[in-house]
C-alpha cells in the first residue's frame, strides 16, 4: 500500500474489496465514467466520495431527488414518533384522571 491519499479509476475496476482497503488506510476513493442513476447510487452506496461523469446536471437531478426522497422520508419519521408522542400522552393524561377520580 502507498502512502497516497486517493485512488481514482474506472468504476467497473473499483471492487468494493478494493474500496475497503483503501478506506482502512484513510485514503479517498473516486470512480468516473459513470452515466446512469443506478450506477451513480451503487457508488454513493459503497461511500465513493468523488464521483467524475461527463453527464453531471443529469446525476445532480438524481443527487437532489435523492435529498428531497431522504428528508421526507425522514420527516415521516418524525411524524410518526411524535403520533407515538400524542398516543403516550393522552394515555398517562387519562391514567391520570382515572387516579384523581376514583
Amino acid at each position: 500500500m502507498q502512502n497516497y491519499t486517493a485512488i481514482s479509476g474506472q468504476y467497473l475496476l473499483m471492487s468494493s474489496r478494493l474500496i475497503k482497503k483503501h478506506t482502512s488506510h484513510q485514503q479517498k476513493i473516486g470512480t468516473g465514467f459513470t452515466r446512469s442513476r443506478y450506477c451513480y447510487n451503487r457508488e454513493l452506496n459503497r461511500d465513493v466520495e468523488w464521483i467524475f461523469t461527463d453527464h453531471a446536471i443529469k446525476l445532480s437531478n438524481i443527487r437532489i431527488f435523492c435529498r428531497i426522497s431522504n428528508f421526507l422520508l425522514e420527516f415521516e419519521l418524525l411524524f410518526d414518533q411524535f403520533q407515538i408522542l400524542l398516543l403516550a400522552k393522552s394515555i398517562f393524561t387519562q391514567q391520570i384522571i382515572e387516579l384523581l377520580y376514583h
